[in-house]
């Protein structure tokens, strides 16, 4: 399950919001409320949530200025902004923020509900794609040793000649020759 914080200095909004969406349906858990940016702050960074739901204009530190902290602490954490406002200034602030969706208020939850799922699927999507990499990255960890035996039979039948793809294979599959000192010796016996 999902977490959300909502951050709107507007207590019926704050409450409107967390009472008239069927959150649970949506798979997401309102972990908080906060009444201002500051707050959202010390609660976004206290509570760790997945996505913020946040008014733009607020007392203290608006919404901008916390988005902003926030992600240099939380960068993962996905937000949609809510205003009364439809200026330029907010937009292009929301935007220059990444944030997900801009809903205006007064609130049409059809439009607010299909905003926080789009952000879900991204959210989803996004920790798939992080699942897949650590599977091919165990899978590698894994195959190590048979791709080191492999590339020294393959450097040592001269299968390789080109220095800078056997420099990247090394890397690859984490061999260090560097600093150190090898001898190989050869011995083919026929007719043996």
């Amino acid at each position: 399950m999902f977490s959300i914080l909502i951050v709107d200095d507007n207590k019926f909004d704050r409450e409107g919001i967390k009472g008239l969406i069927d959150w649970e349906s949506l798979g997401i858990e309102v972990v908080g409320m906060a009444i201002d940016g500051l707050d959202g702050y010390k609660r976004a960074i206290e509570l760790k949530p997945d996505f913020i739901l946040a008014d733009v204009s607020m007392p203290v530190m608006d919404g901008i200025k916390m988005t902003q902290k926030i992600k240099a602490e939380l960068p993962q954490t996905k937000f949609i902004f809510m205003s009364c406002f439809d200026d330029f200034e907010y937009l292009k602030g929301a935007i220059d923020l990444e944030v997900y969706g801009y809903i205006l208020k007064p609130i049409n939850l059809t439009e607010l509900t299909n905003a926080i799922i789009k952000v879900k699927s991204i959210k989803q999507a996004e920790l798939e794609k992080k699942q897949n990499e650590d599977q091919l990255i165990k899978q590698l960890n894994e195959s190590k040793p048979v791709l080191q035996e492999q590339f020294i039979r393959d450097l040592l039948y001269g299968k390789l000649n080109d220095e800078k793809d056997i420099r990247d294979r090394m890397k690859y599959i984490g061999i260090d020759f560097s600093g150190k000192l090898y001898s190989v010796l050869f011995l083919e016996i026929d007719n043996y």
